[in-house]
């Protein structure tokens, strides 16, 4: 049987004393310099938009990032309750909008006051865009569409009663738009939504994590494995165009004729016109890029997990150098 052993007051007293006085100062300079920092190592950021006057990041952690400067410098809001944002557009009004994956969308002005509303839907919210009449548009599960025209007070939601999801919804005009999901599905509408038309699919069954059409004829569509489709007919067809490398992509962006790609392990890639430019200068980054807005002519802004988040230069002469970097 074992015997507990017993220890004196004495003796417990001197072990604490030895203890104490061979214990270095807890040093916390680290997490205080950390806290005062607006971008964190644990930021997951998942989409970028920019108006005239603001730049917006959002994170999944539940934090925004604002910035007045082109994103030299930000401005961090951490939302109450830590909601998982996925997804930020900006409204023609200038306001910005934001997705929550608990059915919620927050509504700010890039000055730090967040508000936010309940989506009308028991299905999955995957992603949101504002058309021209400032109506705001939540892609879901169980090919489900819902629209608002009153910052989110009301919802009306249309369903093509198939069991897949939209992953991506945009509008050029007051009346043409496009969604795609899954299965390559592509819907496309003439009258604001008022009705919409299923388009050639994408081949293969392809699954896509993001899109973006320049004009009514001419669309990109991204997604895993470094796979991208291009259409130059409204959808009417696809062409298959890889990225360099098979790495996952998962956001994109255009101006004109200038379209971004990003994806797994810091991939950045832009469109030269006949192929995919791998970069030059741009360091491996182990983290994934989801978010990509184009600033100016040779500026894009770029930002994804672990707090990567980064201008990076588009110039013919230095393409693709990172000017910024978070810690």
């Amino acid at each position: 049987m074992f015997r507990r052993s017993k220890l004196s007051a004495a003796a417990v007293l001197v072990a604490g004393l030895l203890v104490a006085g061979c214990e270095a100062q807890l040093n916390l300079s680290g997490v205080e310099w950390q806290r005062s920092q607006t971008k964190m190592r644990f930021d997951m950021y998942q989409a970028i938009a920019a108006n005239e006057t603001a730049t917006v990041t959002v994170s999944s952690t539940g934090v925004i990032l604002v910035s007045d400067n082109a994103g030299f410098t930000w401005t961090r809001n951490e939302l109450e309750g830590n909601p998982t944002l996925i997804d930020v557009a900006v409204c023609p009004d200038g306001r910005f909008v934001a997705l929550d994956t608990r059915r919620l969308i927050w509504t700010g002005s890039g000055d730090g006051n967040w508000t936010s509303r309940p989506i009308d839907t028991m299905e999955n919210v995957l992603a949101l865009t504002c058309d021209p009449q400032d109506r705001i548009w939540v892609t879901g599960s169980f090919s489900t569409l819902l629209h608002s025209t009153d910052d989110g007070a009301s919802w009306e939601m249309t369903s093509f009663d198939e069991d897949l999801q939209f992953t991506t919804i945009q509008f050029l005009d007051a009346g043409w738009g496009v969604a795609t999901g899954e299965f390559g599905t592509v819907m496309i509408t003439r009258d604001a939504g008022v009705s919409w038309e299923a388009a050639e699919y994408i081949p293969n069954e392809f699954y896509p994590m993001a899109a973006v059409f320049t004009d009514q004829e001419n669309g990109w569509v991204i997604g895993l494995n470094g796979i991208t489709w291009s259409t130059t007919d409204g959808a009417a067809s696809w062409q298959r165009i890889d990225a360099p490398s098979p790495t996952p992509l998962y956001g994109i962006a255009a101006e004109g004729d200038r379209v971004y790609i990003v994806g797994e392990g810091g991939s950045v890639f832009s469109w030269d016109g006949s192929s995919w430019r791998s970069p030059a200068g741009l360091s491996s980054l182990l983290a994934y890029l989801r978010g990509v807005v184009v600033l100016d002519d040779s500026t894009i802004l770029v930002a994804g997990g672990f707090g990567a988040l980064m201008r990076v230069s588009t110039t013919d002469t230095v393409a693709m150098v990172a000017e910024e970097v978070s810690p």
